[in-house]
């Protein structure tokens, strides 16, 4: 009977929240040039693997010039948390670009492309990876990065999920990476992405304790002054899909409804209805 009443109370919630959304669709609601940054979240950029984390080459200068065309203005860590530390001004329709891991094709296909373009970045790199697996970045690459407008920060040691880690094993692939972004920088990283998204209050306190000042998540939707720094949330960006660039479009300027419909399915999966979350639309 339990069971039968939670389906009823979840399809009641999945229609309401869906309808809710479909109505943002219909009324072209998008991000106003406000206070609310996107975090894009990349990973691979190249044209060899075929996998939603992927997108290629073209396809993403397609994406860059297409936040040029439409108002948008990429901005940097520093000013990203200025602004939401200390309330300085950001220009209309922010964007933080940052991509995950540090994939050598951030170096020789996206890398290239932002610098033709002037545009910033963020990359979270597994430390313990740059130099020394294959299809990572070296540390030369990272530092030349560095000298042209691209800003690092930790994706942990080896890519350990924190908060599926004792304590203690999470304290020191927090702490020794930064002993890392010290030798190789002269300074802590200022800023973790959470490997797979996993995190929870014990692993944001150990991330404080370790130096950092922002963390993100896989959390889709804007970051609005006052959020949590510890979790913000970021737009993931898939690739080899076909339309890709309306997929793009809709990613980023409906982000109010999408991240309405994300938070329904994750609600969903949370109350166990696996099933009618994968019903949940989300480009």
């Amino acid at each position: 009977m339990n069971k039968v009443r939670r389906v009823i109370f979840g399809l009641l919630f999945l229609c309401l929240l869906a309808a809710a959304g479909r109505l943002y669709y219909l009324f072209e609601v998008e991000v106003t040039p406000s206070d609310d940054v996107l975090v894009l979240n990349y990973h691979q950029i190249n044209t060899r693997d075929a996998n939603s984390l992927t997108v290629r080459p073209g396809n993403f200068a397609d994406e860059l010039d297409y936040l040029t065309e439409h108002g948008y203005h990429v901005i940097s860590l520093d000013q990203f948390i200025r602004h939401q530390n200390e309330g300085a001004t950001l220009p209309d329709k922010p964007v933080l670009i940052t991509f995950d891991d540090g994939y050598m094709d951030n170096y020789t296909d996206a890398f290239p492309l932002l610098k033709e373009r002037n545009m910033p970045a963020l990359i979270f790199i597994i430390t313990d990876y740059i130099g020394t697996q294959k299809n990572y970045m070296t540390w030369a690459q990272v530092h030349e990065m560095e000298k042209n407008g691209i800003e690092f920060g930790s994706h942990t040691l080896s890519h350990a999920m924190l908060s599926q880690n004792d304590p203690k094993d999470a304290k020191f692939q927090l702490e020794t990476s930064q002993a890392v972004f010290r030798w190789q920088f002269g300074r802590n990283a200022r800023a973790l992405a959470y490997p797979c998204g996993y995190y929870d209050d014990t692993v944001k306190k150990l991330v404080k304790e370790a130096g950092y000042e922002a963390a993100f998540t896989v959390d889709y939707g804007p970051v609005r002054p006052g959020h949590d720094m510890l979790s913000l949330q970021r737009v993931p960006i898939f690739g080899c899909l076909d339309n890709e660039l309306e997929h793009f479009r809709l990613r980023i300027e409906k982000v109010p409804a999408l991240s309405v419909l994300y938070a329904v399915r994750t609600k969903l999966r949370d109350m166990g209805l696996e099933t009618l979350a994968n019903y949940v639309p989300i480009p």
